[in-house]
């Protein structure tokens, strides 16, 4: 079992002092959020921040069932893809349900995913722009069993977008590591050195990181045809885009991400709302790049405004229909689904998270390939993280 938990010594003997201790790592590495107004729950301010909720010791885990949920994810992560893939074959059968009893959400999100397999199909520049798509999937588990030394693992839920806390999670797991250490040198026998590893905030990036290299690659190879055919193209700097709420209070967690993307992989990103995108953004490029939809955006960091390209568009926002209260953020959703970005997730990853989707597994999914898209590979691929 995996656990830094102890009632005999160490880290319960002075629990003052390692509250104490704890609170202060935390702020000093900042496991924080955004401010809240107590009364209104109102966000207080861009750069006002609180304390995150954190705890003392990790929950205990059995090490067997922690071990079998981390050999899961690639095989959930195929599930997710072929299921994607299969929109007219069997996604769009398994959410038809709940589109119907919700249609302002999710009825409008089948809408989206119909529009872009109906342009797909007319071909020409209406094909699809990009089919690679990246998955940062989270499974929620819970322990059943009477004993926790024989409990195992259930899934609660596959979460397809937005999946948060990856960064702050990676940094309680080391002010973890840092109090048991502290319990050890106290002499505590109970203090665990091998407590697991949490790669979470690397890992995610390096996902990131991984996906707009492939645009680069998709776009370096249409450049290079119309090199030959002598045509001029306008190149602008690939971004990550992150799509945002507004006034976001986990901002502290979604920018970790930005600053680890740039300090490690080189990779810009710049954050925006889907009302931002719908208002700010435009297609751009040559027709033989991407059909003519690279997503370009102000970037107002660079000189005059210059524009900049969506690679990556990672959503951190858009899964709930309070992130769509008017018609112009759905403009801002079909704008970014109908671009060559590597949307994470694109509209078929996020259908597939509805629990109606995720209830229907048990119908056999076979693998099937989809039509070729403008400036993309072909068959669809999924980066696994």
């Amino acid at each position: 079992m995996m656990s830094g938990h102890s009632s005999k010594a160490g880290i319960r003997t002075n629990i003052e002092h390692t509250v104490e201790t704890a609170s202060a790592w935390c702020a000093s590495n900042g496991v924080l959020m955004g401010a809240r107004d107590s009364g209104t729950t109102k966000p207080l301010g861009i750069h006002v921040y609180e304390p995150a909720p954190f705890s003392l010791e990790p929950t205990p885990f059995p090490r067997s069932a922690f071990e079998s949920s981390y050999k899961m994810a690639k095989p959930f992560n195929g599930v997710v893809h072929r299921a994607a893939s299969r929109y007219e074959g069997w996604l769009r059968a398994a959410v038809k349900t709940a589109a119907e009893g919700d249609a302002d959400f999710t009825g409008k999100m089948m809408a989206l995913a119909d529009e872009v397999v109906q342009m797909d199909k007319r071909g020409g520049l209406e094909k699809r722009a990009q089919n690679v798509a990246l998955g940062i999937l989270r499974s929620d588990y819970m322990l059943h069993g009477n004993a926790i030394d024989d409990a195992i693992p259930l899934q609660v839920e596959l979460n397809t977008i937005a999946s948060s806390f990856g960064c702050l999670s990676t940094k309680v797991s080391k002010m973890h590591k840092h109090l048991s250490t502290l319990a050890s040198l106290a002499g505590n026998p109970d203090a665990r050195a091998d407590l697991p590893d949490n790669g979470a905030a690397e890992g995610i990036a390096a996902g990131l990181a991984s996906a707009v290299k492939e645009y680069k690659d998709q776009r370096k190879e249409a450049v290079s045809a119309m090199d030959a055919q002598g045509d001029l193209v306008t190149s602008y700097p690939p971004v990550v885009v992150m799509v945002i709420q507004p006034g976001e209070t986990n901002s502290v967690d979604q920018r970790d991400l930005e600053f680890i993307l740039l300090e490690k992989h080189g990779v810009k990103l710049i954050r925006r709302t889907l009302n931002e995108i719908a208002s700010l953004g435009q297609y751009g490029g040559a027709d033989g790049i991407f059909c003519g939809r690279e997503l370009l955006l102000p970037d107002d960091t660079l000189a005059s405004g210059s524009m900049v390209a969506a690679a990556t568009i990672y959503y951190r926002a858009g899964y709930t229909p309070d992130d769509y209260p008017t018609s112009v953020e759905w403009e801002g959703r079909k704008l970014a689904e109908h671009s060559g970005a590597i949307k994470c997730p694109d509209i078929f990853y996020h259908l597939f998270g509805t629990k109606y989707a995720i209830l229907s597994l048990r119908v056999h999914l076979p693998v099937e390939s989809t039509t070729s898209s403008c400036g993309a590979r072909t068959p669809p691929t999924v980066l696994h993280l």
